[in-house]
């Protein structure tokens, strides 16, 4: 035992653990491959770190109490439950942490064990990029299925790599759970079954979701926890509960913003009027928009703004007329193209998209990185203060980058390009990982759409609309059956 360290015993345990049937079979073969005699004393604790955390810090942000209790309470079943799955659902109002508990979790997990033995995927390209992960499309190999088409379905054709992967998982961690369809939970239910040769739900797999059922929901397909064909696998799910807002630092506004994501009529009406008397901007066109905009950065030169569009037409002309009035526009052509690549290189290894492999750009832009670039992650705003072929220095709130070219690529394709991309506008369903101190929503916005796209500001004091009177119908929303589902759920804990 004197040479022994707990990694090495750690190790021991690793390779051991997963050839047994039982606990006491565990402990037969973990005393004999570790060498131990009956008197030996071991640090238990520090061996198994079975101790709760007080601290942890993840991309320079400390986790709260309430995040802190549920990463100990994750991470205490994994520990003790290596033969009992666990289901978690982690509930939370924007602004509460869920992605940064996500990333502790991944972090943490990933070091105890190994780096397949948690996974990490979301339902959207950009929300994967936040967390370092691929969509769940991508990871579970399931074919987009159009709409109004039939149930996703298995591929017929093996992907022996990715199955090989599934086999070692011990924890799945879903993030944004309420843009999920019913047939898509139901899809990743099968494909971990079939793969772990289990009819175990989700092949015995821990399964851990983030999200929030009072946000938007899918866009084609059933909400999870209203269709009955899923009904026994989201029923297993086990709620936990995010409640401190650490983005709003306003009481009252935290309350507003409350009220707006579940507030009943009465009040939400009483808020509705609050924006219209507040939030109202003069004009609806794109000039009216980009004036309004520049008003707020002047009024407030030390914030940051951005516009929320309902279509994709509008976030390129807005982007387009900010880089007209700006002037000197420069176009970055990618670098180093290559057409015969067969997935991701050392180089090329980051997901992207052909079309953007040019970037059009000027001193003074605001831009968002679209890769976690370290200390900064996916999705920080900045504003380019310098910029030629080889460095782009962007300022962000936090400090001062320079950035470089990454590698790029998509099917065969490969490009070195900047990992930035034009951030004055951004549409409804694309804002999701977006931050900022105030927005413009502009256009049509439906009822689920109004809390998801005013929780990408930090103060609702500092949002406009250009349609204001798209909020009247916002009050009349009927939240009962989320309302209900959720006291379904704490009654479960109680």
């Amino acid at each position: 035992m004197n040479d022994l360290t707990v990694s090495t015993l750690r190790d021991q345990i690793t390779k051991v653990r997963e050839s047994c049937a039982s606990l006491n079979d565990f402990v037969e073969k973990f005393v004999k491959a570790s060498g131990l005699n009956g008197n030996d004393i071991i640090n238990v604790p520090l061996l198994f770190g079975s101790q709760e955390k007080t601290t942890v810090v993840v991309d320079g942000f400390q986790l709260n109490h309430d995040q802190l209790r549920i990463f100990n309470k994750v991470m205490s079943k994994l520990r003790s439950s290596q033969n009992d799955p666990f289901h978690i659902f982690v509930s939370g109002a924007a602004g509460t942490g869920k992605t940064l508990l996500l990333k502790a979790l991944r972090n943490e997990i990933r070091s105890m064990l190994n780096e397949d033995a948690c996974m990490v995927t979301t339902h959207t390209f950009a929300g994967a990029k936040s967390i370092d992960g691929a969509t769940i499309h991508s990871t579970f190999s399931i074919p987009v299925s159009k709409p109004n088409s039939s149930p996703y379905q298995t591929p017929q054709k093996k992907n022996n790599f990715m199955e090989n992967k599934m086999k070692k998982l011990k924890i799945v961690l879903i993030d944004g759970i309420n843009f999920v369809d019913a047939q898509l939970f139901q899809a990743i239910d099968q494909k971990l079954r079939a793969i772990i040769n289990t009819q175990k739900p989700f092949g015995g797999v821990s399964i851990v979701v983030f999200g929030d059922l009072f946000q938007m929901s899918p866009i084609n397909g059933n909400p999870i926890w209203k269709d009955p064909s899923v009904k026994n696998l989201w029923n297993v799910m086990q709620l936990e509960e995010l409640t401190r807002n650490e983005r709003v630092s306003d009481p009252d506004e935290i309350l507003m913003f409350d009220v707006l994501r579940s507030g009943g009529n009465i009040l939400t009406q009483a808020v509705v009027e609050n924006l219209k008397q507040a939030c109202a901007m003069r004009g609806d066109s794109v000039n009216d928009v980009i004036q309004e905009l520049q008003n707020l950065r002047n009024q407030y030169p030390d914030k940051r703004f951005a516009v929320l569009c309902n279509t994709n037409a509008i976030v390129d002309k807005i982007n387009e007329q900010f880089l007209q009035q700006l002037g000197n526009k420069k176009t970055l052509y990618g670098k180093d193209a290559v057409k015969n690549l067969r997935g991701p290189t050392s180089i090329y290894n980051q997901t992207g998209k052909s079309e953007k492999m040019n970037l059009e750009i000027c001193i003074g832009s605001q831009v968002m990185l679209t890769t976690n670039y370290h200390p900064y992650t996916y999705g920080a705003i900045g504003k380019v203060m310098e910029c030629n072929e080889e460095i782009i220095t962007v300022k962000f709130p936090t400090g001062t980058a320079q950035l470089v070219r990454c590698g790029w690529y998509q099917r065969v394709n490969g490009w070195r390009q900047f990992p930035l991309a034009l951030a004055e506008a951004f549409t409804f369903s694309n804002c999701q990982e977006t931050m900022v101190d105030g927005v413009i929503v502009v256009g049509e916005i439906d009822k689920k759409s109004v809390y998801a796209v005013l929780s990408r500001a930090k103060s609702l004091k500092l949002c406009r609309f250009s349609q204001i009177d798209a909020l009247d119908n916002f009050a009349k929303r009927d939240l009962e059956p989320e309302k209900e589902e959720m006291r379904r759920m704490n009654k479960q804990i109680n």
